[in-house]
């Protein structure tokens, strides 16, 4: 395998490993848009383990397959924001954990780009929720805390208590029974 330079006609530079002039083993990849790829290439393909900077700022690092994040790896937004954690065909799946610039986070399991299935979410304000979610949102059973001290336990719909739960005072007082759309239902019996 040679080394080598290509400059394509779109402006894009191309320096590293050659094989029968198509991009194979370790390159960098400058973009006429000022993207940047420095990493694996098979048979023309980016494939393999490598870092791809963004003109914006965005920095991705980890495993990739035909130029898809695939596998393990990290995406740092130009804001600050993290996601470490599982990638399948360019898209946030399997288990990875998610920071915000502000300091909240997220750690679970993601399907397609969205929290889906068991998670942890802790809020700037202090505030944590464990357990599932579906389609992004609260949505199964779990627990809230507040960073006042008080907890709700039980069923969540679209991120709102909903269904059966209890909720609890940090002075001890209780209350078990219905929630709907994140109110208590009142019944007769209550």
């Amino acid at each position: 395998m040679a080394a080598g330079k290509i400059t394509y006609s779109n402006g894009d530079v191309y320096e590293g490993g050659l094989a029968e002039l198509r991009r194979n083993g370790r390159g960098k990849l400058v973009y006429a848009s000022g993207d940047v790829y420095e990493g694996d290439f098979v048979l023309d393909q980016i494939t393999g383990q490598g870092k791809y900077s963004f003109s914006n700022g965005d920095v991705y690092e980890g495993g990739l397959e035909n130029g898809l994040k695939q596998g393990t790896g990290t995406y740092t937004w130009a804001d600050g924001s993290v996601y470490t954690g599982e990638y399948k065909d360019d898209l946030k799946n399997g288990t990875g954990k998610y920071t915000w610039a502000d300091g909240s986070s997220y750690e679970g399991t993601y399907v397609n780009d969205l929290k889906e299935g068991q998670g942890v979410y802790v809020y700037v304000n202090g505030d944590r929720y464990s357990g599932s979610f579906s389609n992004d949102l609260r949505n199964g059973t779990g627990v809230y805390a507040w960073a006042n001290g008080e907890i709700y336990e039980g069923e969540f719909v679209d991120n709102k208590m909903s269904g059966k739960g209890k909720y609890s005072w940090p002075s001890g007082r209780e209350y078990e029974g219905y929630f709907e759309n994140g109110k208590i239902v009142q019944t007769e019996d209550t």
